[in-house]
């Protein structure tokens, strides 16, 4: 028979009573969520004392604009997940999210869009034989 090598067993064991201690104080201070829409959170949460943390389970990314009582805060983290510091009494969270980089990904675009139709007025005046100036000025060039 092959003997067990102690130092790889993990033992553990559920305190039961302390297991429902801890799910009775997270039930008597639920998170209450007023709205959830395109990026926007608002929600209210009641404290036991201040500095408490609140635990989200929403990933910790750039773009989240974060306040508490109408103060920002930056989350902290646990295992990548939001975490917020909460005062005693009630709180008012408001978060807002917007996809990093989007406007300067906007500007771009716009950017594109205006290099490409001044490129077009200048082929098209080039092959009517007039200055994209003067083009420019008339309205467009002659009607088909």
């Amino acid at each position: 028979m092959k003997e067990l090598d102690v130092d790889q067993v993990f033992a553990a064991s559920l305190n039961r009573e302390r297991c429902e201690e801890s799910l009775a104080k997270l039930a008597a201070a639920p998170l209450q969520v007023k709205s959830v829409e395109d990026g926007y959170v608002e929600a209210d949460f009641q404290g036991s004392f201040d500095g408490q943390k609140l635990l989200l389970t929403i990933p910790v990314e750039d773009g989240w604009k974060v306040s508490v009582n109408g103060q920002d805060q930056e989350p902290q983290s646990f295992n990548g997940l939001m975490v917020l510091e909460m005062d005693e009494g009630e709180n008012y969270l408001s978060m807002e999210y917007h996809v990093p980089g989007m406007a300067a990904g906007f500007g771009v675009s716009l950017a594109s869009v205006a290099i490409f139709t001044l490129w077009r007025v200048g082929a098209y005046a080039k092959s009517k034989g007039k200055s994209p100036e003067r083009l420019m000025e008339r309205g467009g060039g002659e009607k088909c």
